[in-house]
């Protein structure tokens, strides 16, 4: 029954990660229903990191203790990514596959060359820039670099670098301090 269980469970946290396109799924419960958990996800891997945690009793200082868990997991989980995007950035910059700063990230979302934009999350000194309703991958950092577009208007520089990004099919990542990039803008380029 046991085995039987988790197998169900198994093919649950496959179709539930997949359905959100998770990238860390955190298992946590009772020991001998997490091994065979375990077993029955390294039979077909999930394509999400999987990190287990401790606890999963349902008394009150379990519940504590694996909240504690959960958090401390999904802050090395995340930390760890930042960590590496932010070492691929660096080695692409040196390569030549990156940019960093408004004025060439901005251009770069205009041709279509980004794969993946960096914002800084602390953006409260973002400079002002202008975009256009009918090409919203067009940006300038004034009026009169779109034309005479009367759809022209003016927002703060990361919603307007975001829009452009996903239109342009281009996926975000979020840099948690410190960060190293140029007004905290960065972008990896496609190939």
């Amino acid at each position: 029954m046991w085995t039987e269980n988790t197998g169900q469970a198994a093919d649950d946290v496959r179709a539930a990660a997949a359905a959100v396109e998770a990238a860390v799924v955190l298992i946590a419960g009772d020991p001998k229903a997490v091994g065979l958990l375990r077993e029955h996800l390294a039979a077909r891997p999930l394509d999400a990191e999987v990190v287990y945690v401790e606890g999963g009793r349902t008394d009150a200082s379990a519940r504590e203790g694996l909240r504690a868990s959960v958090d401390a997991a999904m802050h090395e989980a995340m930390t760890a990514r930042h960590r590496a995007v932010l070492d691929r950035l660096e080695g692409e910059l040196a390569g030549g596959r990156a940019l960093q700063g408004i004025p060439a990230v901005k251009e770069a979302l205009a041709e279509g060359r980004v794969e993946t934009l960096l914002l800084a999350a602390d953006r409260g000194g973002d400079p002002t820039l202008y975009a256009s309703r009918r090409d919203p991958r067009a940006l300038g950092t004034d009026s009169a670099a779109l034309g005479e577009d009367p759809t022209a208007f003016s927002a703060p520089a990361a919603p307007l670098l975001l829009r452009s990004a996903v239109l342009g099919g281009a996926s975000f990542t979020e840099i948690l301090p410190p960060t190293r990039c140029t007004d905290g803008v960065a972008a990896l380029l496609r190939y």
